[in-house]
């Protein structure tokens, strides 16, 4: 399950901040599913809740990094080096 709440330490991006984000999938007793979103998702919880959400589906690195480098430029967005990818 990808999520990221309150307090939670960044994987992808590079920032000595922890999260003020509060965003993760829930079930209502009936069995539908919803996302629980306190007060919104911040552009470095977006491109966080990106990349933990590919390496949970176990998308290939190359492509996720890829994919995480061009989504963190779109939204100004610093990511740790090691998923900086350079072009060839």
């Amino acid at each position: 399950m990808s999520y990221i709440r309150d307090g939670s330490e960044f994987i992808f991006v590079d920032t000595y901040k922890k999260s003020g984000d509060y965003v993760y999938p829930a079930s209502t007793k009936e069995g539908k599913r919803f996302i629980e979103d306190y007060g919104g998702v911040s552009d470095m919880g977006l491109v966080e809740l990106f990349g933990r959400l590919m390496k949970q589906c176990d998308v290939d690195e190359v492509y996720r990094d890829y994919l995480l480098q061009k989504l963190s430029n779109k939204l100004n967005v610093k990511i740790k080096k090691e998923f900086i990818k350079q072009e060839e």
